[in-house]
């Protein structure tokens, strides 16, 4: 039970606990008539705290019924009962033996045994302890890039990357981020390009303004076409010519996330009611940090979780570029 729920080995170890106190009790009493009548006593305590610590579980796996998820769980618990009761038999009539000595020696040697083990095996092939995660967070438009942490202690990596990290909202490095706070610090800036967006056409198609866009990356990897609530987006055209319908919902930003995108881009349309200016904010991202010359970025293997986004709370490292556009207005 313990290996299978690791969250109920409390009900087993005091319960093992209290039966191995009422097998000591047992051992230690010369006369055979006081040993069962100290064993028995000792016992029936035993019993009453294994009630009191099982009676839960009974009652969930019984009333569930056995063929719930709990179904398992009252099996295992039957047989492990029948087995407990089914090895304690020789060891009661070993108790009134003269030789009952052995019993608890080789239990010490058992236990000992188990100790040993455990001292020269603890650890080994584990594998290594998590790092917390990294962002690299590049605006295009500013020309800076920075560090980015959600953690509030640095770990040895964190301090390495994040000389003198200053607490910012993070909405301050990207208008559309979640709202918290990040640990930030000035990094190298990536040679990338970033995020592109070319207008191929603006005009009116009836009541609706159609925006035909070519959308380019420089990572090749994944990309959020953001649009702000003022600027309520209708429809749009994916690149199979699937055209999808927005619902009007007007309490957030509009986020459409497009993942392996091809070198050559992809070609997409956009259909507005607002004739005015629009802003659009294109973020790409990919998992991992970017590497630097004599910075040593990158994490051992087997240490951070992947994937993750920079949307997430607890992210994994991420490298991710932004550029914000501006549409000019097109009057009907």
């Amino acid at each position: 039970i313990t290996i299978l729920f690791p969250a109920l080995s409390y009900i087993c170890t005091w319960s093992l606990l209290s039966a191995s106190a009422a097998l000591g009790l047992a051992l230690a009493v010369r006369t055979k008539k006081a040993a069962w009548e100290l064993s028995g006593l000792s016992f029936l305590a035993s019993g009453i705290l294994a009630t009191f610590l099982w009676v839960p579980l009974l009652y969930i796996a019984v009333m569930a019924g056995p063929l719930s998820p709990g179904g398992p769980l009252l099996i295992l618990m039957i047989a492990t009962v029948v087995l407990w009761l089914g090895a304690l038999l020789p060891i009661l009539d070993w108790i009134i033996t003269p030789e009952r000595w052995l019993l608890p020696s080789a239990a010490v040697l058992v236990a000992f045994g188990f100790l040993l083990a455990g001292h020269f095996l603890v650890g080994k092939d584990s594998p290594p302890p998590l790092v917390n995660p990294i962002g690299y967070w590049l605006n295009v438009d500013e020309g800076e890039a920075f560090w980015v942490t959600f953690s509030d202690e640095l770990d040895q990596r964190q301090a390495h990357l994040l000389a003198n990290p200053v607490r910012h909202p993070y909405r301050g490095l990207f208008a559309a981020a979640p709202q918290f706070s990040v640990l930030t610090s000035l990094a190298p800036v990536l040679d990338q390009d970033g995020p592109r967006l070319e207008i191929l056409s603006d005009s009116w198609v009836g009541d609706k303004r159609v925006v035909n866009s070519l959308v380019t990356t420089s990572m090749h990897d994944r990309v959020y076409i953001i649009v702000p609530k003022e600027f309520p987006v209708l429809a749009f055209t994916l690149p199979n010519n699937e055209r999808v319908e927005v619902p009007r919902i007007v309490s957030s930003e509009w986020v459409l996330r497009f993942d392996g995108m091809p070198a050559e881009g992809v070609e997409m349309t956009f259909e507005f009611s607002d004739s005015g200016p629009i802003q659009m904010l294109l973020v790409e991202e990919k998992t991992g940090l970017p590497s630097f010359p004599g910075l040593s970025t990158q994490p051992e293997p087997g240490t951070i979780k992947s994937p993750g986004e920079f949307y997430q709370g607890i992210p994994t490292d991420f490298t991710a570029i932004n550029r914000n556009y501006s549409l000019q207005s097109v009057v009907p």
